[in-house]
């Protein structure tokens, strides 16, 4: 008799354990996507000191990121247009010479851009992102000429 109730003991303990499996862990993905801003000052048009080009646009670039991803610069692009809203040229410079975007950084240059046609009176500025969650992102700024 004293076998059998040892017995019930032993299996009534274990029978009351519980689970023995831990919970799944949190983990924090952190943004799904980085968060950019840009803004210039400082617009001046002017004539090219440039061999091959008629005339420059210069401008004071700030761009911010918010969200807490960096992000690779791909590309600048001005597209320039006339009076009417009509593309008349388009200059661009490549990832060669941009930077990235730390996480919730900013960046600030003085960019240049030289072009050759006269009948410019605006330049749509786009920057063209990869974020480092493969999201690709771009921002847009219009310079009014004069």
């Amino acid at each position: 008799m004293a076998v059998v109730a040892a017995l019930s003991l032993l299996l009534s303990l274990t029978a009351c354990g519980g689970s023995t499996s831990s919970p799944s862990p949190v983990v924090n993905t952190g943004p799904s996507r980085a968060t950019i801003t840009a803004t210039f000052s400082n617009a001046v048009w002017s004539l090219s000191p440039r061999a091959g080009f008629n005339f420059r646009l210069a401008f004071d670039l700030t761009i911010r990121e918010s969200a807490g991803l960096s992000a690779k610069l791909n590309f600048l692009r001005a597209d320039f247009r006339d009076g009417n809203g009509n593309n008349v040229e388009r200059q661009e410079a490549g990832s060669n010479v941009l930077a990235t975007l730390a996480a919730s950084g900013t960046l600030t240059d003085r960019i240049l851009v030289d072009f050759n046609d006269g009948r410019a009176s605006s330049a749509l500025v786009t920057i063209n992102f990869t974020d480092a969650k493969g999201n690709v992102l771009e921002v847009q700024v219009t310079i009014i000429c004069c």
